[in-house]
């Protein structure tokens, strides 16, 4: 089955995946409307079949970010991930991408963004963008208003451009890559891919937990957990395809994962309010961060028990 991402692609203007997208989510819902227009049969799941954690030493825990790596093992689908150090590099590209009939998704600033948030906060998002010009861009914001908007050069390129709560990279954009053949996995072949990647790296990710949170028990910098939260929910996903495709566990581990999912999102939560600064207040969320890190290390070591997922047996409390 072949993907032939080289042509243009108006089915995405009408976006299978559309509405509610948990922070640090809606570039996966955005990849998987324009994965949706091949013969891809489950996108939007396929793209959490990986989650970890990475962290650089500042006020940031990373998520593994290994799914494109996974969506290639998976399926053979290519997903790059591009940015830019100026607007002239970023506009060069985007163009290149539409001559080729490629859609991408791309981050924006919703402050600009034409939704029902416009104007309120600056916080970054993602938009499909259908069509890139030199005078116009068309985008689909499948998230919060999931038709076609036509913006001018200038609209487009402040919202790309602005400076905006959550953006750590300069004009990062996501695009599929070349034409490619489209493997359809069986649930078995999705579950040895998750359970390979996971055992390569779940000492690391484990320790990138607890460095992270060891920091935050002895320091003063506002940290950031969305990234980890938003690969579990994802995950869950996963699961619950491989749940309906009748593998052993798997609708536990949906419900683990969107366990794991909730508490991260939690701490995110309690470190973006006022008193987040106050040592109070910190004791409280590290001992979240130690609870949150001692559920990835339950849900790994029954994810990494051959005996444990032939019995089909769910994680452990």
């Amino acid at each position: 089955m072949n993907l032939d991402f080289d042509r243009p692609l108006s089915t995405v203007s009408e976006p299978r995946y559309t509405g509610f997208a948990p922070i640090a989510s809606c570039h996966w819902q955005g990849l998987a409307n324009i994965l949706a227009c091949h013969p891809v049969a489950e996108p939007l799941r396929w793209l959490g079949a990986s989650w970890g954690a990475r962290w650089h030493g500042d006020g940031i825990l990373y998520g593994g970010g290994r799914w494109a790596r996974q969506l290639h093992t998976i399926t053979g689908i290519d997903v790059v991930q591009h940015t830019a150090p100026d607007g002239p590099a970023a506009a060069a590209l985007e163009l290149d991408l539409t001559r080729r009939g490629t859609p991408f998704v791309a981050e924006v600033d919703a402050f600009h963004l034409p939704s029902p948030y416009q104007g309120r906060e600056h916080v970054v998002h993602t938009v499909i963008v259908t069509d890139r010009g030199a005078e116009h861009a068309t985008i689909v914001d499948s998230t919060n208003n999931p038709r076609p908007v036509r913006l001018t050069i200038d609209a487009y390129q402040q919202m790309r451009s602005s400076p905006c709560e959550g953006r750590t990279e300069p004009f990062k954009l996501y695009a599929p890559s070349g034409a490619r053949t489209a493997r359809q996995p069986t649930a078995a072949v999705v579950l040895d891919a998750v359970v390979t990647d996971l055992t390569t790296h779940a000492a690391a990710d484990l320790a990138a937990i607890r460095a992270f949170t060891d920091a935050h028990e002895t320091g003063s910098t506002p940290v950031n957990v969305c990234r980890p939260a938003a690969e579990r929910f994802q995950a869950a996903l996963l699961f619950d395809w491989l749940a309906e495709h009748d593998q052993p566990g798997a609708a536990g581990t949906a419900r683990t994962l969107r366990e794991l999912s909730d508490a991260w999102y939690l701490v995110h939560m309690l470190t973006t309010h006022p008193a987040s600064t106050t040592a109070r207040h910190r004791r409280r969320v590290t001992r979240l961060l130690h609870d949150a890190g001692y559920g990835e290390e339950r849900l790994l070591s029954t994810l990494l028990a051959p005996a444990r997922l032939r019995t089909g047996k769910g994680p452990t409390r």
